[in-house]
């Protein structure tokens, strides 16, 4: 009489994946915002969708679906995969360029890792933590590290809502100019 093997709950699956891939769009989105590297929304969710790939394989091989469990969590392989998301993202930079990027990465990556698992500690508890407490608190944080450290969502807010163009016209002449909304 042979029992259940390993039991994945293909819903739940599922919400860990959406979760990081909206995470990892995010933590790379601040990382080109602080380092000032140009890309496009879809470099950064094909590079997103790496992380969320690796995220599930990982996550197989945990539970043991499929094999490799103690490769795939080593810290090489976990930098392989990072750095993959970074070239995606980014194309190929200069080596020291690179790691300028991936310490922004790291950085804001451990920064909001913290502050979610703490948030979700702190409101569940040490046996049940709260997942999505954590997911919001460490996605606020990656959004509050991009604003305190270079104001990058309100510069942006600034320049959308607040600049409209105008075009002014006197005596026979055209002059065209961004105004700020005000009173």
């Amino acid at each position: 009489m042979g029992g259940v093997g390993t039991v994945v709950w293909i819903d739940v699956l599922m919400i860990q994946v959406a979760a990081a891939l909206i995470f990892d769009y995010l933590l790379l989105w601040a990382t080109a915002e602080v380092a000032r590297v140009p890309t496009t929304s879809q470099r950064l969710a094909l590079a997103a969708l790496l992380g969320s790939v690796y995220f599930v394989v990982h996550a197989l091989a945990h539970e043991g679906v499929i094999p490799y469990y103690g490769v795939l969590r080593l810290v090489p392989v976990v930098f392989v995969v990072s750095f993959g998301m970074l070239i995606v993202a980014f194309g190929w930079l200069p080596l020291r360029r690179l790691l300028a990027v991936a310490a922004y990465f790291y950085g804001i990556g451990f920064i909001s890792a913290g502050a979610g698992t703490a948030a979700s500690f702190l409101i569940g508890s040490p046996l049940a933590p709260d997942a999505v407490a954590g997911f919001i608190v460490g996605g606020g944080s990656i959004l509050l590290v991009a604003e305190l450290g270079w104001g990058v969502v309100q510069r942006r807010l600034w320049q959308y809502l607040y600049h409209m163009p105008v075009e002014i016209q006197f005596d026979g002449h055209k002059r065209r100019l961004t105004a700020l909304v005000d009173t």
